[in-house]
């Protein structure tokens, strides 16, 4: 995330995620579905089923990638698109009903690489497509920060209503959740973005917003920019607790955190022409 001045707290963090655009390998044949789920110990999980390229009419993924969910658009922003959440040879972990911080936005969940395209219902076509990466960044002694991105994240696939929508819970409170939940985040008057959520701690968990661009028609994920930003500099695409907070005006975020040894004051600020987000943070 594009940060104002450099915080203490930053030297604690340890995950960080962002998305890139990415080119497909060439188109492989999927195996099928039963055989996939064996191979990779994926199975359906209160009536959830993973798909595979032919089922879902998307051309162009590679070989062990399995279609976690998909959203259409509606028509008011175009007739014929789909966003599709899929990853490539996921593994399962399934939970064991204890909630602890970092279970809150995971449950029972796969891990995996992880990406999300957009595609065109009427050819089957894939648009383009954001990963989602693991990216950590760590400080040694003397000020020198090593800068590691690991191309994986955890997709949950059984958790508790709480930070994900979920619609129909069993006994024990858990439930299937709905991941693409398009809303209008960023308030621009479409519901075309949906938040995917990564706690660290328990103090801080992490936002990304991801969506539908009208004017590019691609999705893209929303990069936090600073004023501070050298030129040319990486930009984030997780932001502290964004959405927990409510609005002090129209697509403005503005609320202090406090973490151990500081406390940060956050400004968000959604920006319409170049659909990212100024972000401002101080710690003290």
């Amino acid at each position: 995330m594009a940060i104002f001045q450099k915080p203490t707290y930053r030297d604690l963090q340890t995950k960080r995620v962002e998305n890139r655009d990415v080119e497909f390998l060439n188109v492989g044949r999927l195996v099928a579905l039963v055989s996939l789920s064996a191979l990779l110990s994926v199975r359906p999980v209160y009536g959830q089923v993973e798909k595979t390229a032919p089922e879902t009419g998307i051309l162009g993924l590679p070989a062990g990638a399995v279609v976690v969910e998909t959203r259409l658009l509606p028509s008011s922003a175009h007739a014929h698109r789909q966003l599709a959440l899929w990853m490539e040879n996921p593994e399962e972990h399934p939970g064991d009903g204890l909630y602890t911080c970092p279970e809150r936005t995971r449950g029972s969940y796969y891990s995996g690489p992880t990406r999300v395209s957009l595609v065109n219902t009427a050819s089957g076509q894939i648009i383009n497509t954001v990963r989602v990466t693991v990216r950590s960044v760590a400080t040694r002694p003397g000020g020198k920060t090593d800068d590691h991105e690991e191309d994986t994240f955890d997709i949950p696939y059984q958790i508790r209503r709480d930070l994900y929508r979920v619609n129909l819970t069993s006994v024990n409170g858990e439930g299937k959740p709905t991941i693409i939940d398009l809303k209008d985040y960023n308030f621009d008057g479409r519901a075309l973005e949906f938040a995917s959520f990564n706690a660290q701690s328990c103090e801080d968990v992490a936002v990304q917003l991801i969506g539908y661009s009208l004017p590019r028609d691609r999705v893209i994920q929303y990069a936090f920019r600073s004023s501070n930003d050298p030129a040319g500099a990486k930009p984030w695409f997780w932001a502290d607790n964004l959405f927990a907070h409510k609005t002090v005006a129209k697509g403005h975020w503005h609320y202090t955190m406090p973490f151990p040894g500081a406390t940060c004051v956050f400004d968000y600020r959604y920006r319409r022409l170049t659909e990212d987000f100024s972000a401002e943070t101080s710690c003290h």
